[in-house]
């Protein structure tokens, strides 16, 4: 028997399944000959390329902005702009705003809007921060909210503020399949093993403090949003002398 692959044929299917019969994940897991867990990932990924508000929580994350953010003139990064649903907002508060996405169709899309001081480029974002860090770009406020995990991001993207705002999104675990190399992921990058799971929040945020201090920031968790099937972090970032935060990492409790 062939091994299963996602192709277009079989992620019609599932929509088709999911959608207008409202069969089950395991249902359709049974049909298909795949994984629930495969299902489940698979379907959100589906659901979010439509950029359908349940998979993105516009609403969420555009309160959260509100509640940090005081007034405006920042410069802005958004390093996964996808539609532009936070953009829209974040243009309020820039005197420049630098939106980035891999995607065309959606860099695109964001550029005929023709919004002012907004400028979308289609790049890798991972590795378009390193031309900032290298040309020495410092920016008010960067948003990480990949598809999937911003592991790839720590701790370099400190190296872009040393005053101003962080806001990640990071999955919960087991929202990405949960295998070999995703137990190593969550081992290599944070420090967190699958018995984590009561203090994966708090072992996430340590971890941030401490990729924070490798480029001598201080980190203070502002605001937090559970979004379901993410969390939402909003640090303030400051650079501080080398003295001070080894006198802080000594006294972290």
């Amino acid at each position: 028997m062939p091994k299963f692959e996602w192709n277009e044929q079989n992620e019609n299917l599932l929509m088709q399944l999911r959608e207008k019969e409202k069969k089950s994940h395991a249902q359709i897991a049974e049909i298909l000959g795949t994984t629930i867990s495969s299902v489940k990932h698979k379907y959100v990924r589906l659901n979010q390329a439509k950029n359908e508000d349940k998979h993105h929580h516009p609403k969420e994350k555009i309160e959260q902005i509100d509640r940090v953010l005081d007034g405006g003139d920042y410069f802005i990064l958004e390093t996964n702009a996808g539609w532009g649903n936070l953009t829209k907002h974040y243009k309020k508060y820039a005197k420049n705003l630098i939106v980035q996405d891999i995607e065309k169709k959606k860099v695109e899309f964001i550029k005929s809007q023709n919004w002012k001081s907004v400028e979308p480029i289609k790049c890798d974002s991972f590795k378009e921060i390193h031309k900032y860090i290298w040309s020495g770009v410092k920016f008010d406020v960067i948003d990480v909210d990949p598809y999937g995990f911003p592991s790839r991001y720590f701790p370099h993207i400190f190296q872009l503020i040393d005053d101003g705002y962080l806001f990640i999104t990071f999955p919960k675990m087991g929202v990405q399949q949960i295998n070999k190399i995703m137990i190593e992921h969550y081992r290599v990058f944070w420090g967190v093993t699958l018995t984590d799971k009561e203090v994966y929040k708090e072992k996430i945020h340590r971890k941030i403090e401490d990729y924070a201090l490798q480029y001598y920031r201080r980190v203070a968790l502002v605001d937090f949003v559970d979004l379901g099937r993410m969390f939402r972090f909003a640090y303030k970032v400051k650079k501080e002398s080398a003295l001070e935060l080894v006198n802080l990492n000594v006294n972290r409790q």
